[in-house]
């Protein structure tokens, strides 16, 4: 019996046969629209009236409104603290992931400073030229918000080599605003290059997950993305969909503060591909 189905026949009271049905149900979701309750039933080896009862067991109004609607209900349970498990079929872990990424932005918001808020937007829209210090998979979401902030009018450049990162951060121009995204920032080439940055008063927004954390002495203003202590992998999953969420929050602050001029953009883009 699949995670779905115990958590609805919690709910239920389902039978052995409501079960059954429902298991199948799980098992071939997309077929549901395209099938008879007589066609379901043959193929559960129940009844038409087991089918029935069923459908008025999950609230639905009959069954032509259970077979149009049952993938949605299935597809939204709450499942919002629930963790991915080895054993979980392909539906359970659509649930659970969405509900972890919503657990996530709602957490994110929780923690979100308002006045970090407001001192990241001043920086940026003072900004016309954007660096951006990561490594590894944060430089992978570091050249995410590269491609969105280029489309929003910055001229932007993302340092993800550590001996680049370190002469870089000797030779910034001072009209240049730095990011840096670091999870921990426990490398000792991230300190010196925050150092360094520090001592030439470069302005920086920092993005990372302690409060304690290395950067917060030293960055202008730090966004604390939401993590969790679990599996190595889903910590960082965690991370990442709350720091993609604080991105592209920064991203529409920016938009909104020139939306006339941001459209004219867009629209000049959109030509090229046309």
């Amino acid at each position: 019996m699949s995670d779905i189905v115990a958590k609805i026949q919690e709910k239920k009271k389902l039978n052995a046969n409501d079960r059954i049905i429902l298991q199948y149900i799980v098992d071939h979701l997309d077929e549901i629209p395209r099938i008879s309750s007589r066609e379901l039933a043959r193929r559960t080896y129940t009844t038409s009236s087991s089918v029935s009862r069923l459908v008025k067991k999950l609230d639905f109004a009959n069954y032509n409104d259970f077979k149009l609607n049952v993938s949605s209900y299935l597809k939204n349970l709450d499942y919002q603290n629930e963790t991915p498990q080895a054993q979980d079929d392909l539906l359970t872990l659509l649930n659970k992931v969405s509900g972890m990424e919503m657990n996530v932005i709602t957490q994110t918001k929780a923690n979100l400073s308002m006045e970090t808020l407001q001192r990241a937007s001043d920086l940026l829209k003072a900004a016309t030229y954007i660096d951006i210090v990561a490594t590894d998979t944060n430089g992978a979401m570091a050249d995410y918000l590269c491609h969105m902030l280029w489309g929003l009018g910055k001229i932007v450049h993302v340092y993800k080599e550590e001996d680049i990162q370190l002469y870089f951060s000797l030779h910034v121009p001072k009209d240049h605003l730095v990011m840096v995204i670091s999870r921990f920032a426990f490398s000792q080439n991230i300190k010196r290059v925050v150092t360094n940055l520090a001592a030439s008063q470069i302005p920086m927004i920092a993005f990372t997950i302690k409060e304690d954390s290395f950067l917060t002495h030293y960055a202008t203003c730090v966004f604390y993305a939401y993590y969790e202590e679990s599996s190595e992998n889903l910590s960082k999953l965690v991370f990442y969909i709350s720091l993609k969420f604080i991105f592209d929050l920064v991203c529409v602050i920016l938009f909104s503060h020139d939306y006339e001029e941001r459209e004219k953009l867009g629209e000049i883009l959109k030509a090229y591909y046309q």
